[in-house]
């Protein structure tokens, strides 16, 4: 379960006329989606975006303004429009119509649950206040895309300046929505939401509007009590490695986040660096599945702990698949030049997995020598050094291999496929660029290995 009790703990975006006001409540935190004024529209997002794969529950409270605004029907609140609670995957920059839009209307890939408070006949509005759920951006209730079964009337009680609970909760294993407004009589709705959306990943938040009618529009999120704790996440060293990192393919390939003092109510979220950083997974055990370094955030209510700028504490993931159970590791002759130091006589070698403890058992190293190397210079790994360049990298099928240290008459050039065979070879001897068109053998990643008398050189490049 992934519980989203405040927005606090991450950074969220603000579209419209929504800004951030004063806390209501000590430790509360605050937003005006619309000021009571004619024609406004405003946009609350959270930047951490949630996985429909995954069960979460967030909780808000809503306050829909205590306006008559300018009804001439008796019958029904007068105060004009209300709020939506917003599911998208057009990001944070999303905002729709004012007035009958609710600040949702017009953003399609979307799903709402509306609370409105405005009758729009043109929009097949009950009387009453109601709660619906709609979707993508259609505000219009009776419709094959937004029946009436999916429509629950409220009474006429939502805009009295008071603050109303709202909790909303999605179930991925049954595909169900449900929604509790002042605790009351819970309401549902069940369905495939990421087919609706068109993606599993989804910004949410809140959106408002007012039309000639208006009504000054504000969520809060309150801040239960906590106290400051602690969270690590780490892997035994493996090998050369320092600790901290996953070679896909070989050793742990999870890694566990644990909080001190432990609480059964904390919540996980992970992180894969980059720009910007990438929400990946929930739960305090992750599974990386990509190469990359990741992050942990860890909270309860309102504090958080992250291993975030904690080089110790950091993960770091590394593929060194090189075909049907092989890996690579870096071979050092004799173990020259002690454990963790790669060592002039090295070269990469592409072995089973079965034959791995061995070779780490006279220090040998995980991953492509040039991989080790680089990373002990804290660079990204492509090639063992700037002469000798595989590019570009990835590539849509040529690519182009420069070598300026080859010495042997006999060096050579081989391309191998992710099952580890060698799909093609070429003399390699001298200085030279030589292209390789390698979209005929199917996309995926391949080995280039660059062979001269006991030293091998490899680069993998990912054809798309």
């Amino acid at each position: 379960m992934f519980l989203l009790c405040t927005s606090s703990m991450f950074a969220q975006t603000l579209q419209g006329n929504a800004s951030s006001i004063a806390a209501s409540l000590p430790g509360s935190t605050d937003y005006q989606l619309t000021p009571a004024a004619p024609f406004q529209r405003g946009a609350f997002w959270n930047n951490v975006m949630l996985n429909l794969a995954n069960n979460f529950t967030v909780s808000a409270e809503l306050n829909f303004g205590n306006q008559t605004g300018l009804a001439t029907t008796p019958g029904f609140g007068t105060g004009a429009d209300g709020i939506a609670f917003v599911l998208q995957s057009t990001g944070t920059s999303a905002l729709g119509t004012a007035g009958e839009g609710l600040g949702y209307g017009g953003i399609t890939n979307s799903f709402a649950v509306e609370m409105d408070t405005w009758l729009n006949p043109n929009r097949f509005d009950p009387a009453p206040d109601h709660l619906a759920f709609m979707k993508n951006g259609d505000v219009t209730h009776n419709t094959a895309a937004n029946s009436n079964t999916n429509l629950h009337l409220l009474g006429n009680d939502l805009e009295d300046g008071l603050w109303h609970p709202f909790t909303v909760s999605w179930n991925a294993a049954t595909s169900t929505m449900t929604t509790t407004l002042d605790g009351g009589t819970p309401r549902s709705f069940t369905g495939n939401i990421a087919t609706i959306i068109g993606n599993n990943m989804v910004t949410w938040g809140f959106t408002s509007a007012t039309g000639a009618a208006l009504n000054q529009h504000r969520i809060r999120f309150l801040a239960p009590a906590c106290a400051p704790f602690m969270v690590s996440a780490t892997v035994p060293a493996l090998g050369c490695s320092n600790g901290n990192t996953i070679y896909i393919g070989y050793g742990p390939q999870s890694i566990t986040a644990v909080s001190t003092p432990a609480d059964p109510a904390t919540t996980y979220v992970w992180f894969k660096v980059g720009t910007p950083d990438m929400q990946v997974a929930t739960g305090a055990t992750f599974t990386p599945t990509m190469a990359g370094t990741y992050y942990v955030i860890a909270s309860r209510g309102t504090c958080t702990a992250t291993t975030k700028g904690n080089p110790a504490m950091v993960t770091t993931v590394i593929d060194i698949r090189c075909g049907d159970g092989k890996v690579n590791v870096c071979h050092k002759k004799k173990g020259e030049h002690g454990n963790g130091t790669i060592g002039d006589n090295a070269h990469t070698l592409c072995i089973s997995v079965n034959a791995v403890p061995a070779h780490l058992a006279h220090g040998d190293c995980l991953g492509a020598c040039e991989t080790t190397d680089r990373r002990a210079a804290g660079a990204d790994a492509q090639t063992v050094n700037n002469d000798n360049i595989v590019y570009p990298n990835p590539t849509q099928g040529v690519v182009r291999v420069k070598v300026d240290m080859v010495q042997s008459p006999k060096a050579e050039i081989l391309i191998l496929n992710s099952k580890g065979y060698v799909v093609e070879r070429r003399n390699a001897a001298g200085s030279s660029a030589q292209s390789f068109d390698l979209r005929k053998y199917g996309t995926g990643i391949f080995v280039i290995k660059i062979v001269s008398g006991n030293n091998t050189i490899s680069n993998k490049v990912l054809v798309q």
